[in-house]
Order: C-alpha cells, then sequence, then structure tokens
C-alpha cells in the first residue's frame, strides 16, 4: 500500500514538475513572439512608405480655371495676375502630373488644350526668321514672343493630352524654329531667356533636346547627324575634368545640380536608337562614376536624404526638385543602385501634406510625384503585423495542485505506515 502511494506521490510530483515546464515554454514563446512581433512592427513603421494618387489628383483639379490653365492658389482662381509668364509652365507641371498619376479624366482637357492652342504662333516671323511660313512655335503669353522652352511646355503638355496631331499645329515648322537656335558650337540659346543671348547655354541647350526628342518620337523623324554630334560636343565644353560636375557655360563656375541632368538629358533626347545607344551616346561625353561622385560629394545631404541644388555651402539646402532631377539622371543612366532609394524616398514623404501635395506648391508636388514614381514608391500601404495573442495554456496554479496533492500522498502514507507498526 505504502509503495502505491509512493509511486502515486511520484507521479504527481512528476506531473506538477511538467505543467511548471509547460508554463514557463509557453511564456517563453510568447515572449519570444511578442519580440518578433515590435521588430516586425519596427520594420512596418519604417517601410510603409506609400503616396495616394487620390488627394494629389484632387488637389490638382481644384487649381484649373475654367481657361485650363493651372493657378498656385485656388484661392485665387479668378485673379487676373494668374495668368502670367509662369502660368504655362505650372499647367505643364500639373498636366504631366496628372498623366502620370491617371488623373487627365477629372478635368477640362478640351479647355488646357484651347489655353495651349492660344499661344501658338504658326508663322514666327522678325530677324533671323525668315523665310515667312517656315517656322512656328509657343509663347508664355499672347503678346510675348515665342521661345524654345515655352515651346517645349506646350508640346509636353499636347504629348500627355494625346494632341499632337490637332490640325491646327505644324510640327515640321515647330522642329525648324527649334533647330534654328542651335549655333556652331553645338549647343542652343532661347530667346525666352535674353540674359545668355545668343549663346549656348547647358539650360537653353536642354530644353530644345527635350523639345526635339517629343517631336522625334511623334514624328517618327531621325535626328541629323550633325545636330545630335553638336550637342554632345556643347555638352563635353562645359565638363569639368577636375570636380567631374558640369557648368552652364564654357568658363563658368561648377556650381549648379541641375546641369548635370540637363548634361545627360540633352544627348539621351537628341541621339537616334533604342535606349542602351543613347546611353552610350552620353557616356561617350560623360564620365558616369565620376559625375555620380561629383553630386554625391558636393550636393547630397544625408542628414536629410536630399540633394541641394548649389555646391555653396552657405547655399546648400535640401530641393526636392534638385533631388528629382539627381534621380531622373540617375534613373536614366541606370544608376538608380547607387543611391539610397529609401532615404529619399521618407524625405519626400516626410514633405507631404493631408491635401495630396508636397512642399506647397504645384512644381514641388511634380517634382515630388516624379521622385516616388522613379524610386518605385508603392501607392497602397504595407500589411500591419499581426499581434500575437496569449496562447491558451495551463493555469499557474496547476503544478501547486499536483505538488500539494503530491505532498498529502506522502503524509497519507507515512500515516497508514505509523499504522500498521
Amino acid at each position: 500500500m505504502n509503495r502505491i502511494l509512493l509511486l502515486l506521490a511520484g507521479l504527481l510530483v512528476a506531473f506538477a514538475v511538467f505543467f511548471q515546464w509547460k508554463i514557463a515554454n509557453d511564456a517563453l514563446q510568447y515572449s519570444q513572439r511578442q519580440v518578433q512581433y515590435q521588430q516586425a512592427l519596427e520594420a512596418y513603421r519604417e517601410n510603409n512608405i506609400y503616396y495616394t494618387p487620390a488627394t494629389t489628383i484632387q488637389w490638382i483639379v481644384n487649381r484649373q480655371n475654367p481657361a485650363g490653365f493651372f493657378v498656385s492658389n485656388p484661392d485665387m482662381l479668378f485673379e487676373p495676375s494668374q495668368l502670367n509668364d509662369s502660368t504655362l509652365r505650372g499647367t505643364r507641371y500639373a498636366i504631366t502630373t496628372l498623366r502620370d498619376l491617371g488623373g487627365l479624366r477629372q478635368i477640362n482637357r478640351l479647355a488646357v488644350a484651347e489655353y495651349v492652342m492660344g499661344l501658338y504662333k504658326a508663322d514666327v516671323d522678325g530677324a533671323g526668321y525668315a523665310p515667312p511660313g517656315r517656322y512656328a512655335g509657343f509663347r508664355t503669353l499672347p503678346n510675348e514672343p515665342v521661345g524654345v522652352r515655352p515651346t517645349m511646355d506646350a508640346l509636353m503638355i499636347l504629348e500627355a493630352l494625346d494632341l499632337l496631331d490637332d490640325p491646327r499645329i505644324e510640327l515640321q515648322r515647330i522642329w525648324d524654329f527649334i533647330v534654328l537656335h542651335q549655333n556652331p558650337d553645338g549647343g542652343f540659346w532661347d530667346e525666352h531667356y535674353p540674359a545668355f543671348g545668343m549663346a549656348s547655354s547647358m539650360k537653353c541647350t536642354s530644353f530644345a533636346a527635350r523639345a526635339l526628342g517629343i517631336l522625334h518620337r511623334h514624328m517618327n523623324k531621325p535626328f541629323p547627324q550633325e545636330l545630335s554630334q553638336g550637342v554632345r560636343r556643347f555638352v563635353s565644353s562645359v565638363i569639368d575634368p577636375v570636380s567631374g560636375g558640369v557648368r552652364q557655360q564654357p568658363g563658368a563656375p561648377v556650381e549648379d545640380s541641375y546641369n548635370a541632368f540637363r548634361a545627360v538629358i540633352a544627348p539621351l533626347d537628341t541621339t537616334n536608337g533604342d535606349l542602351p545607344a543613347r546611353r552610350r551616346a552620353v557616356q561617350d561625353v560623360i564620365n558616369m562614376d565620376r559625375l555620380f561622385g561629383y553630386l554625391v560629394r558636393d550636393h547630397y545631404l544625408p542628414d536629410f536624404g536630399a540633394f541641394s541644388r548649389y555646391s555653396e555651402p552657405k547655399k546648400k539646402k535640401p530641393s526636392l526638385k534638385a533631388t528629382h532631377l539627381v534621380i531622373w539622371l540617375l534613373r536614366d543612366m541606370a544608376y538608380l543602385d547607387h543611391i539610397d532609394k529609401h532615404r529619399i524616398s521618407k524625405y519626400v514623404m516626410s514633405l507631404r501634406s493631408p491635401s495630396g501635395q508636397y512642399g506647397g506648391d504645384i512644381y514641388t508636388t511634380y517634382s515630388a510625384i516624379g521622385l516616388l514614381q522613379k524610386l518605385g514608391v508603392p501607392t497602397r500601404p504595407l500589411t500591419p503585423p499581426a499581434k500575437p495573442e496569449k496562447l491558451e495554456t495551463v493555469p499557474s496554479f496547476v503544478p501547486a495542485v499536483f505538488f500539494i496533492a503530491a505532498l498529502l500522498t506522502l503524509i497519507l502514507g507515512h500515516q497508514a505506515k505509523k499504522m500498521e507498526l
């Protein structure tokens, strides 16, 4: 009898020890899952970067004037001052952003087309534009001169709206007007920027190249060899062999990161062939490793995850547009893997407002959306990690019950033994 009670007591102790181990093991597993959950939650908060096209689309749509153009402030939608020398450019930013976000159906596209066509001059005349009837282009306002930059802006709008075949415009005349601005050094000038006169600049050359690129794609018109070679020759003349940066004009200081983008986009957009062939044309005149090193060394601000337009220390500040243009050229030249895309994405999202705009105006919002798309940022949030549920385990009092039962069994056995004696 005592032996049976002793065995029973041992069995009860074994159960008590097992249940105690089970409780401790379940608690350990839950603690480990809690740690894993906290790590997953931190990763989720760090990586849950996304943007919402619908809010940005609505923010832009609210800025369209019934006459077709877009304004920076909807409270001034009907102010005459909003139709100015910068309106065409702002409208281009609005239209291309809406196109990229799939929001063009939400605006009055016909009004935009009529606004742009109101800036078209079918016969550019004056000194240097002979014979009559050969040149056409666009201007910023009906009483302003035709220029390369406004022509580029207008072509970008019409391309986004799929209206380059409007019978009222003559694309060959526009091509001839732009090509007429190429100088013997291969660069371009633009009456829209009188500070440069008729001298070539990287700014005007890039605008001409982008406009010609649109016409080249739409008209299936090959670039003449002398035009492409001229652009590359001019770009080569503004590359600084010491820093690897790009000047505005030969002999000018190297300080503006915009010129790096312009130097890449100009030959890229004026070279025949597929993208690899066009990249090779750029690499024929630009050492991309040195240019990348210059941009990171002189313009990148790691504390912000952004690039500055200017390299001078007093002028250095994070810029959405400068960052967009740098990422654009790196994307086009297959250099995106050389940069911290996640850090830059966080910088862009830090400037987002609940209304869907970034940085305060259409100019910066256009740059932000361009950045997010080129960086591959999604438009939907990540699925948050599931919080672990506490395991259904043995009640904490169970081991004590078994220990007490074992003790009572031993006491009972002891009493039985005394009675036997």
